[in-house]
């Protein structure tokens, strides 16, 4: 859809962009897929779906398309074929996280105001369908945007850059195309999340005032309620979802508007100085932002989710502090040992600590042994039971047969010899 985007803002941008927003994604699949963030199964599959799709897009739409072309033009992901089939894709995972965001606030519509279709609707199974379903449909419905481009130049024969064709303006089924991709994104998730989200809000404030009635009625207590309470971070993180999806796509349903009614073209290559193309590059600009902002709403409307990401930061340190005090352990029993054996003196702390390390070594090998020794007919004993070393022997040739030993028998346990 343009040809070599050129400018420091777009060179600082979309690294920044990836940096941030794939770590934050994946971070955000990894702890939406532990499922300890207190969220129902329904929710986290809605939730690590748009994670997923958010990630595709900032994969194909900002890596693979827009940092190519800045860092490297002449290459094969900007001939005209392989840059038709990326922007089709980033339709697709596009429309697919929209949607998903959409099917999101229908869900926790369903489970707030329609107590009836509760049971049947917000289920982990009806999520996966209707994942699916969303995304299958996306990929069908941005077919048509791979013969949408022609080459922008043509260099030895060999075509490079998109550009839309001529035809995309005049003829009626792509205007009729144009028209049905904008309503369906992002109009319509436009008007949708706007009053599903109104509906849910007056369903939740209407009980709210009738919760509260009866606690103030029946004990007189006028302090905080934890489903109050609840409830408020509900309608927070509905509103921090949509309104972000709402307040990053403006610019492009406004740009939008401007080429069909002004009888206009989306502008191809990089000029500073049209406001135009400007207000274009925004537009997109924003609506690939809102793909990572995900990761910062739910860190800061959900206290589970913000405490998993902190374990995860502290869980490298842990292993290493672990790992130190081991080492030291070890090494305090190594100055100590000979004094206690000498002077007839109490064990330490780190001496019966590396016994029992011995201990459970040993325990766990000799269980080893015996249901290695059922299965197969050599056990897993010491290279020793296999191969009598003689004492004087020089060290290399005793590291070498020790070595082959010790693989055979491996290899003898994983059935890779009989």
């Amino acid at each position: 859809m343009h040809g070599q985007t050129k400018g420091l803002a777009y060179a600082i941008f979309y690294p920044l962009l990836a940096v941030l927003g794939v770590p934050g994604n994946l971070t955000t699949i990894v702890i939406l897929s532990r499922g300890r963030c207190s969220l129902s199964r329904c929710i986290t599959r809605y939730l690590v779906g748009m994670a997923v799709t958010d990630l595709l897009v900032l994969i194909i739409a900002v890596i693979l398309n827009r940092m190519s072309v800045i860092y490297l033009p002449v290459f094969f992901l900007s001939t005209t074929p392989v840059c038709s089939l990326k922007i089709a894709l980033i339709y697709a995972a596009r429309d697919s996280s929209v949607w998903l965001t959409v099917a999101f606030t229908f869900d926790r519509f369903v489970a707030i105001c329609c107590q009836n279709w509760k049971t049947k609707y917000c289920t982990e199974r009806m999520a996966r369908m209707v994942i699916a379903a969303v995304c299958a449909v996306s990929c069908v419905k941005n077919i048509p945007w791979y013969f949408v481009y022609e080459p922008l130049y043509i260099i030895d024969g060999d075509p490079w850059f998109c550009n839309i064709k001529s035809s995309f303006y005049s003829e009626l089924f792509w205007a009729a195309f144009d028209w049905i991709d904008r309503i369906l994104n992002p109009c319509a998730p436009f008007l949708v999340m706007l009053l599903l989200n109104a509906l849910t809000v007056r369903n939740i404030l209407v009980a709210n005032r009738a919760r509260r009635r009866l606690r103030v009625q029946n004990t007189g207590d006028r302090q905080n309620d934890p489903e109050m309470e609840s409830r408020r971070k509900s309608i927070v993180l509905l509103f921090t979802i949509s309104g972000s999806f709402l307040v990053l796509w403006t610019l492009y349903v406004v740009h939008f508007f401007h080429v069909r009614f002004t009888n206009n073209s989306y502008s191809t290559g990089s000029n500073l100085n049209d406001p135009w193309f400007i207000l274009q590059e925004t537009g997109n600009m924003s609506q690939l932002l809102s793909c990572c902002t995900n990761t910062c709403i739910y860190a800061g409307t959900q206290t589970k989710f913000r405490e998993e990401f902190i374990n995860g930061l502290k869980y490298p340190l842990i292993r290493i502090r672990k790992q130190t005090q081991e080492c030291g352990a070890i090494r305090a029993h190594g100055s100590s040992s000979g004094n206690t054996e000498r002077e007839g003196e109490r064990p330490s702390h780190a001496d019966s600590y590396l016994r029992q390390k011995r201990a459970d070594t040993s325990s766990c090998r000799s269980e080893r042994e015996v249901i290695d020794g059922a299965e197969h007919p050599f056990a897993f004993r010491s290279n020793v039971d296999y191969f009598k070393l003689p004492r004087r022997i020089s060290r290399r040739a005793r590291r070498e047969i020790e070595s082959i030993m010790s693989s055979r028998s491996v290899s003898r346990l994983l059935g890779l010899e009989t």
